[in-house]
C-alpha cells in the first residue's frame, strides 16, 4: 500500500490510548433549521430542500455529516401535485408563520412565488426513526421527516405538535401503506425519481 498523508492518530493518541471514535447523532424530536438550499422540478412537481440545524447542541449537524461522510442528510422533497397540497400548504405555512415578514405563496398570482427566497428561512421539522433495507439484506433505522413533520418554530419549541409524527415507521407499515408515495417524502431518498 502506498503511504498516506496525514497521521492515523491524533497528537497524544496511540494503539494503546485509543478508545474509539464516537461520532455525533440526532434523536427522535423537533428541531429548530434553516433552508440552505432549494430546488424545483416542475416536470415531477416537487420542491426539493436542503436544511440543517439551526440552533442548540446540534446546529451544523448536517454540514459536519457531510463534510464526514459526504452526503447530506437533511433533505426533504415536499410535492405540489393536485392530491398533496394541502400537506405541500401546511408545510409552507409552518415556514411563512416561522418568518416574521416573509411570504411564500405560489399559489396567487402577484405574490412571491420565488422559491430560492426560501433560503435561510427557519422552520422546524419532527425527525422520527424509520427501518430501511441495509445493502447486506440486513434491517437498519436511520432518522427520517416527511412534508408532514414540518411544523411552526413555536410548535415545536413549546413541545405542541402531533405526537405520532415521532413514530418509528416499520418496513412492514411502509410497505403496506396504501401507495400514497405522494405523502410520504421521505428523507432519506427522492420518492419521485
Amino acid at each position: 500500500m502506498k503511504k498516506l498523508k496525514g497521521n492515523l492518530y491524533k497528537p497524544g493518541e496511540s494503539a494503546t490510548t485509543y478508545t474509539g471514535d464516537s461520532f455525533e447523532s440526532l434523536t427522535p424530536g423537533a428541531y429548530i433549521c434553516k433552508v440552505s438550499q432549494v430546488k424545483d422540478d416542475p416536470d415531477k412537481e416537487y420542491l426539493y430542500l436542503e436544511y440543517d440545524i439551526a440552533e442548540g447542541e446540534h446546529a451544523g449537524y448536517y454540514e459536519r455529516l457531510s463534510d464526514r461522510a459526504g452526503f447530506w442528510g437533511g433533505r426533504v422533497w415536499l410535492s405540489y401535485k393536485d392530491k398533496a397540497q394541502s400537506i405541500f400548504s401546511r408545510a409552507i405555512k409552518a415556514i411563512n408563520v416561522s418568518n416574521p415578514n416573509f411570504i411564500f405563496n405560489p399559489f396567487e398570482d402577484g405574490k412571491n412565488a420565488d422559491e430560492k427566497t426560501l433560503i435561510g428561512k427557519t422552520f422546524a421539522i419532527v425527525l422520527h426513526e424509520e427501518e430501511y433495507d441495509k445493502n447486506d439484506g440486513s434491517v437498519g433505522t436511520r432518522l427520517s421527516a416527511s412534508a408532514t413533520a414540518i411544523i411552526t418554530l413555536a410548535q415545536a419549541k413549546e413541545g405542541k405538535f402531533n405526537k405520532k409524527l415521532l413514530e418509528k415507521v416499520s418496513r412492514r407499515q411502509e410497505q403496506a401503506s396504501s401507495g400514497d408515495t405522494e405523502f410520504l417524502e421521505i428523507s432519506s431518498e427522492n420518492p419521485f425519481a
